[in-house]
This record gives C-alpha cells, sequence and structure tokens, in this order.
C-alpha cells in the first residue's frame, strides 16, 4: 500500500502512483474480454481463466439478520456450495445487533467463503469496526476481501463526528481507510468507495456501484449509466460491482418486479457482461428471500435467488450450470496464461464472454440480450427464435452446448468446425470448445 500522507487530498484517488496502477488494471481488464457483437471480421481476444470469473461472483447476504433465513448459517453454506460461490457480501460483524447473528460470521468463512465487509447504515463506531476487522483476520486469516464505506446513506441518516450527509459519510471513509493503513492485520486489504446518490468519494483503492434495471430490461443500459455518472478523476476502472439484481414479484410495485425464469435470464446475463466490461467483482443481491411475504407486498424480500424455503429459484440453477462449466481443479487454474483468440458474432445484442480452463478447453458464455420482459403486461416476451454463428480462429471441436437456463443440452456439429450455428431463443447458452 502507498503511504496515503503523500497523496492528494481524501476526496481524491489515493496518490498519483496508485492511480496509475489502478489505470493500468482497469485497461487490462477490459482487454482481457473485450466486447463481442456483430463484426465483418472477428477479433482478437484475451481469453479469461475460467477460475478467475468464479473469484469474481459474490452474493449479498445478512448474516446478522437472525430473525430472518439467514439465522441458519449451514443453510447459507449449502446454498453458496451449491452454487459454487465463495465470496460475499456483507455488514462488518457487530455484536450490538440484537440475535448474536455476528457468532455465524466465522462459521461461514471457516467453510472457504471470504468477505467484502461494508460499513453499514446509521451511526458506526470507526474505532470498534476497525477492532472488530482485526479480530476477524486474526481469527479467519485471509477471510477479509476487501472493506467497503458506508452504504446508501442517501436514504438513512449517517451520523459521524456530529456531522451528517456526504461530509461525515467522507470523513468516516477516509478515517476507515486510515485505520485500516495502521493496522499490520488490515493494512493489504483494499478499500471500496462508498455507495450514495448523487455520487461522492472518500479514499479508495476501486469505485463502487449499485445498479437496478428497472421493469425487466438488460442490464447493459443501466450500468452503462452508472458508469458515466458514478465515473470519478475521468474514469472508473477499477470497480466493483456490489448491488444488482432483479426481484421475482409480478405487481405494480417498486420498479418493476420479473417472473422467476426472467430473473434467471437476466442474471446470468448480467455476470456474462459484467465480467466481460472489466469489473473486478460483481455482488448479486441477494442469496436467500430473506423473509416470507405471503401478500407479495414487500419488494425487498424477493431478490433471492433462493425462496423463503431455501428452495433454488431458476437464477440459482442457471448459475449453477455456469459455474459448473467454469470449474477448473487444474493445478494452474489461477496461474497459467490463456491464449488469445478470435472469436466473433454474426449479429447485434448478443454479447460473447470466452474463458478458458487450465486443461485448454474454452468456455463460451453467450447472451441473448435482446428484450424479454413487458412492464406493461408484466409477462414475459415471446422472443423469436434467432439463428447465429460463432467464428472461430481455426477448426475445433465443441465438446458441448447447453441451454443455461433451462439445462437442455443442444445439438454440437461432428468434428472440428470454423463456425457454430447456435440458435438464441432468449437464454444464454454455454459452449465447451477445444
Amino acid at each position: 500500500m502507498t503511504d496515503r500522507k503523500t497523496g492528494p487530498a481524501p476526496t481524491a484517488r489515493l496518490t498519483q502512483i496508485r492511480s496509475w496502477a489502478a489505470a493500468a488494471l482497469g485497461l487490462l481488464a477490459g482487454l482481457a474480454a473485450l466486447p463481442v457483437t456483430a463484426r465483418t471480421e472477428a477479433p482478437d481476444i484475451a481469453a479469461v481463466r475460467a477460475a478467475d470469473v468464479l473469484d469474481f461472483l459474490g452474493v449479498n447476504t445478512h448474516i446478522a439478520y437472525t430473525d430472518s433465513r439467514y439465522a441458519d448459517a449451514e443453510k447459507v453454506i449449502d446454498a453458496l456450495r451449491f452454487l459454487r460461490i465463495k465470496q460475499v457480501r456483507d455488514s462488518i460483524p457487530n455484536p450490538a445487533i440484537p440475535g448474536n447473528g455476528w457468532y455465524n460470521y466465522p462459521t461461514v468463512a471457516q467453510a472457504g467463503i471470504r468477505f467484502n465487509f461494508l460499513a453499514g447504515s446509521g451511526e458506526v463506531d470507526l474505532k470498534d469496526a476497525v477492532a472488530r476487522l482485526e479480530q476477524f483476520e486474526q481469527r479467519t486469516p485471509g477471510a477479509i476481501l476487501s472493506v467497503e464505506g458506508p452504504n446508501e446513506y442517501n436514504n438513512w441518516p449517517f451520523p459521524f463526528n456530529g456531522k451528517t450527509g456526504n461530509e461525515a459519510a467522507v470523513e468516516f471513509q477516509n478515517a476507515l481507510d486510515a485505520g485500516l493503513r495502521k493496522s499490520p492485520l488490515l493494512k493489504h486489504i483494499p478499500m471500496y468507495n462508498l455507495t450514495t446518490w448523487p455520487p461522492a468519494f472518500g479514499r479508495y483503492d476501486q469505485l463502487t456501484i449499485h445498479a437496478y434495471p428497472k421493469g425487466g430490461e438488460q442490464p447493459r443500459a443501466a450500468i452503462d449509466q452508472d458508469i458515466e455518472k458514478f465515473s470519478h478523476d475521468g474514469r472508473f476502472f477499477p470497480a466493483s460491482l456490489t448491488e444488482i439484481g432483479y426481484y421475482t414479484l409480478q405487481k405494480r410495485i417498486g420498479w418493476g418486479g420479473v417472473d422467476a425464469l426472467t430473473q434467471a435470464r437476466l442474471t446470468l446475463n448480467t455476470v456474462l457482461l459484467t465480467k466481460q466490461m472489466g469489473f473486478s467483482s460483481i455482488y448479486l443481491y441477494e442469496l436467500f428471500d430473506a423473509y416470507p411475504d405471503p401478500d407479495e407486498t414487500e419488494v425487498e424480500r424477493h431478490f433471492g435467488l433462493f425462496t423463503a424455503d431455501y428452495a433454488p429459484k431458476p437464477a440459482a440453477e442457471a448459475l449453477r450450470r455456469l459455474t459448473g462449466a467454469l470449474d477448473d481443479q487444474g493445478e494452474g487454474a489461477r496461474s497459467f496464461t490463456p491464449e488469445i483468440v478470435r472469436v466473433g458474432l454474426d449479429v447485434a445484442e448478443a454479447n460473447l464472454l470466452v474463458c478458458q480452463r487450465s486443461s485448454g478447453e474454452f468456455v463460451l458464455g453467450l447472451a441473448d440480450e435482446r428484450p424479454v420482459w413487458d412492464p406493461e403486461t408484466l409477462a414475459p416476451l415471446a422472443v423469436p427464435n434467432r439463428p447465429v454463428r460463432v467464428s472461430l480462429d481455426r477448426p475445433r471441436l465443441v465438446v458441448s452446448a447447453t441451454d443455461a437456463i433451462t439445462g437442455e443440452a443442444l445439438p454440437v456439429p461432428d468434428g472440428p468446425v470454423n463456425e457454430i450455428p447456435v440458435t438464441l431463443r432468449g437464454n444464454a447458452v454455454l459452449l465447451v470448445v477445444k
């Protein structure tokens, strides 16, 4: 970590050296997964390590809520293992929260789960927060991936040192960052910026955004808008998308819910898109429908990848198919150099993420970005079949083709081919090629 005292003012991006380094990382992330859309000539693309996509993928939890479905730590662990997700975003453990839910954090961490800890909302004791982070790191070394500043404090007061609003939150962010840098146990841990609207910036290593696409729209437009709104000092990356999700409530409540199948479609497209765009991590919102809602009136109770009865929704099943395809147990899974390949599509409104396992096999995540939901009728749109071709740099064997949403095995060509014919029908498709 660079000495913050030699850097620019607290609301600037750390120090000049860190700024240049972060810019370089953002550029490399972009080069590692360039958008593949309709082109006359396929581009050269550096494939993404499959294991890196698994390390990029996380989900929000509320482990401290012992009156919710998160009260059972073993159920949390089981759900994460089902998804093959090992990163979660949650509040800093706090014994002051009723119910003793903070006891469950080490249990989850000891199952191999790592945390992005956020400062939370409302009044937070700074010294106590740093002390609790130190205790957690000491008890479960390596379990803290990152620390995030105050969360969406535009929705409720955030008092600090006799101040409120942006002034208080930015001052807290800077003080929390300083506390991490002074701690021998925590000084290596990256700091994520606070979240609010309009944007505010303290000291940070990565920017953050929360994106909630409205009316069942595809995620690209909402994310693009937020990148423009939350850029700082003329740039955005490196950054983490620490909340994004679709709620499964088909009523005219909130900004527009969807059915469970559409949640699955849009969630898969979100993961494929954001990794390609260069985000360092994504935390889907959220793991469980935390509370039952028999009257179907509470938007917040329907974002889960699992129901309030712990049953996986189609989105959880689809994510499991994706993470299963990306699972790489090879010795060099996180260290090998992926190949540069020439891959292209012959249509627009589609997106392709090119991944590679250490075995040499490629996993191509093909997303259909056409509209799939009608916000007026609150029903899925009829998405017509659309034949597309994925062009390859040389003849390759298609090992499998799978509809990521339904799990259906799709036809594959006999023998090596230069082009893979695929029929898009609104669902992401996973191609394994060697």
